[in-house]
């Protein structure tokens, strides 16, 4: 296809300027149970839903995890070649801002404490611990983030999710002109995309 800058303007006021990657939102969503308080009762509820309004607020780096076609090796007429046979899903890091409060690491604290309860060693059932994470590129952060025309079918949802890891935090004398920063590790079953949940809802209906 020959350069037409015609052409790149055609594209770009169909499809929106080159996403910077620094206008995004992340929603954080736990599960249901957690809302409710779970073994915590009232303390647990607070800490849940103010910290996943916290954490989606203060998510400020996030990696799109990356999704791969597991693959068999195959062989027909002397010739080996890759078959595909099913999808895997890299785990997803995000990075939270830690406010004085240290809300965003106690919400988490609570959550791993709703899937294991670490004094009695009980196991809630994975559909109740599981959450969701919706990664939402923007192209104008003025605006409500889901009410966007520009990039609206550009979000990618991380179903099924719940942490797995909750990275070491290092308080020092010397970081006093830095910010205490939260990493956290999540599994999730499956990623879908905004258009592809609408496929789904179409195809069901």
């Amino acid at each position: 296809m020959t350069f037409s800058p015609n052409l790149l303007k055609f594209s770009m006021s169909k499809f929106g300027e080159p996403q910077r990657p620094c206008h995004y939102t992340c929603i954080v969503t736990p599960p249901l149970g957690m809302l409710a308080g779970g073994a915590l009762g009232g303390v647990g509820a607070f800490l849940s839903v103010v910290g996943s309004a916290q954490v989606s607020l203060m998510a400020h780096q996030v990696t799109l995890p990356a999704s791969n076609l597991t693959t068999t090796p195959f062989t027909m007429y002397g010739i080996t070649h890759k078959m595909p046979y099913g999808r895997i899903y890299d785990d997803i890091s995000i990075s939270f801002i830690c406010s004085k409060s240290m809300a965003e690491r106690h919400f988490f604290d609570v959550w791993l404490q709703f899937i294991h309860n670490p004094f009695n060693n009980f196991m809630h059932y994975y559909k109740d611990y599981t959450g969701t994470i919706i990664v939402k590129p923007r192209s104008d952060l003025s605006g409500p983030p889901l009410a966007e025309v520009g990039n609206a079918l550009s979000g990618f949802v991380l179903q099924e999710t719940y942490p797995v890891s909750i990275s070491a935090q290092e308080f020092a004398y010397e970081n006093a002109e830095s910010y205490l920063s939260l990493n956290v590790i999540f599994a999730y079953r499956k990623q879908i995309t905004f258009v592809e949940g609408i496929q789904g809802i179409l195809a069901s209906g």
